[in-house]
């Protein structure tokens, strides 16, 4: 029996059959190794590095006059995606995509519909207008990519991939 205990599995992912082989001797192939025939990634970690790291150029989507409630009468829509440091290969970029944004792409879009009911500052107030803007932040990340003989579950190799992770924000500034 092998004194080695399995590795509990991370939340949402699967224990592989070899993952316990694969966890804690790394240089060992399992003898199931020889019929893979392709490879298959899975997140191994994920860690913020730094929140609101940069962001770009606000947006002004509207302005409504003091006391006033306003309408959109016109959607806008804009999309930013992810961008990562130096080249990652086709399957390791999107494993990257989906676990920062949920989606293959890395695009996250804002939406300002065409019936958002904006109001202007009160009619007590000493500004004479309220600008509605919206921005996209990102957020510096490291994810861990593994590299995994398919169908053996066998551990390949490992590579830590940074990058950057749209979240837009929206805000208003009276005046």
């Amino acid at each position: 029996m092998d004194p080695t205990p399995t590795p509990a599995p991370e939340p949402g992912l699967p224990l592989l059959p070899n993952a316990a082989k694969a966890l804690t001797n790394p240089g060992e192939v399992s003898p199931q190794a020889w019929y893979d025939v392709g490879v298959s990634y899975r997140v191994g970690m994920k860690q913020l590095v730094a929140n609101d790291a940069y962001r770009d150029p606000y947006i002004l989507y509207e302005s409504v006059a003091k006391g006033q409630t306003k309408t959109t009468t016109t959607s806008m829509e804009r999309t930013v995606t992810t961008s990562i440091g130096g080249t990652v290969a086709g399957g390791k970029k999107d494993v990257w995509n989906i676990s920062a944004t949920g989606n293959v792409t890395g695009s996250v879009k804002s939406t300002v519909t065409k019936t958002t009911s904006l109001t202007g500052p009160p009619e007590s107030s000493s500004s004479n207008s309220r600008a509605y803007y919206m921005q996209a932040s990102y957020a510096a990340w490291t994810i861990g990519v593994d590299t995994l003989g398919f169908p053996s579950g066998d551990f390949i190799s490992g590579e830590l991939i940074s990058g950057y992770v749209p979240v837009w924000l929206y805000f208003s500034v009276d005046n």
